[in-house]
């Protein structure tokens, strides 16, 4: 049976229907403009690391696009700094917790941004084998050991810096580059682009 789900005093029939209305605003609202209706703080709240994310406060939440090119939401603290944040993790449609995916993209970090650099307009696609494959590869070349991960303020990260080690020069060994524009990067992806 279907449970009815409740945020910022609307009850949505399901979970399904929320997601729906979550997906609705974000493809509705303004980019990089402050939100200031109630509906983006009742998310935030439910979080889990709303604390970590708040910092030294909250000045306002705004939406812009991620480095995948989707639309996400942004909390801006009263210094300036800001940090990204999960409407999926806060309403429990994804983990909340570390994941190897999140910690590895950290790690590979510095080689994106070299490829980025050259043009900043454009994202930096896996050409080949995706990312998801080469992680895979990685991992099964180790064993299938999957390291111990640590859930930062910022980000995920191998515990292990030996673990990090392995992960940035397999990918660097094995990893083909290429930039794209923000539309072919979604057409290769899909949605997540």
């Amino acid at each position: 049976m279907k449970k009815p789900v409740e945020l910022d005093g609307v009850v949505y029939p399901t979970k399904k229907d929320l997601r729906t209305a979550i997906q609705s605003y974000v493809a509705a609202a303004p980019l990089y403009t402050p939100l200031w209706d109630s509906f983006p703080y009742a998310i935030f709240d439910r979080h889990p690391h709303r604390e970590e994310k708040t910092g030294c406060g909250l000045r306002h939440i705004d939406l812009r696009l991620t480095e995948y090119g989707n639309r996400g939401f942004y909390a801006v603290r009263t210094d300036g700094t800001d940090i990204d944040f999960s409407w999926q993790v806060a309403l429990d449609f994804a983990p909340s917790g570390p994941t190897l995916a999140a910690a590895a993209r950290e790690a590979i970090r510095s080689q994106i941004e070299t490829v980025a650099i050259r043009n900043a307009s454009l994202h930096v696609h896996h050409e080949g084998k995706p990312f998801r494959q080469l992680l895979n590869e990685w991992l099964a070349e180790r064993g299938g050991d999957t390291p111990e991960l640590i859930h930062g303020a910022l980000h995920d990260y191998f515990k292990d810096p030996e673990d990090a080690l392995s992960w940035t020069t397999y990918h660097l060994q094995h990893a083909v580059l290429r930039l794209v524009s923000v539309e072919e990067h979604k057409q290769l992806h899909g949605k997540r682009a």
